[in-house]
């Protein structure tokens, strides 16, 4: 999503504002990066992407877009609901090049103690991190065709780092 100066109207409401959102129909987390973009505004985009979320959750979900504008939301909606849900084998995308956001707490002294491994690396935060990860896999000999390899001879329920 970005934000975007456009005369073209919201495909939901069909307001224009002076910034709207420029909706991938698949997620860029899901490899959507290239993915055909519609135009919503921001209200729009915002209720589409918590009705997907109320779908998925599988709770009973209020209505989230009133009259034309629930009919003119669901072809979106399937599509999103659908890339939010499928495996990642499942998707008609190339997801090797796709980007996953991650998050995760760490305590103060770790904290700390990735950030002098920043500075010592030259690295961004988040590049340290990318870069340990890497290492600690290729200390383990798990490049890609490895790791394809090792994952179709061992058990399901062992896990490969150990």
């Amino acid at each position: 999503m970005g934000n975007i100066r456009s005369s073209d109207p919201c495909r939901i409401c069909g307001k224009n504002y002076p910034l709207m959102n420029s909706h991938h129909t698949i997620p860029q987390s899901r490899g959507g990066k290239h993915s055909e973009q519609v135009i919503l505004c921001p209200t729009c985009h915002d209720l589409l992407h918590a009705w997907a979320l109320s779908i998925l959750s599988k709770k009973p979900t209020q209505a989230f877009f009133a009259g034309d504008n629930e009919a003119n939301a669901k072809p979106y909606c399937d599509v999103l609901v659908k890339a939010m849900s499928a495996a990642d084998g499942d998707l008609d995308i190339d997801l090797s090049s796709a980007e996953h956001p991650i998050s995760f707490k760490m305590s103060e002294p770790e904290f700390q103690r990735l950030k002098l491994l920043a500075q010592d690396m030259a690295l961004s935060q988040t590049n340290a991190v990318k870069k340990a990860i890497e290492e600690a896999l290729h200390n383990r000999g798990l490049n890609d065709s490895q790791h394809k390899a090792s994952n179709e001879n061992k058990s399901r329920n062992k896990v490969w780092w150990l």
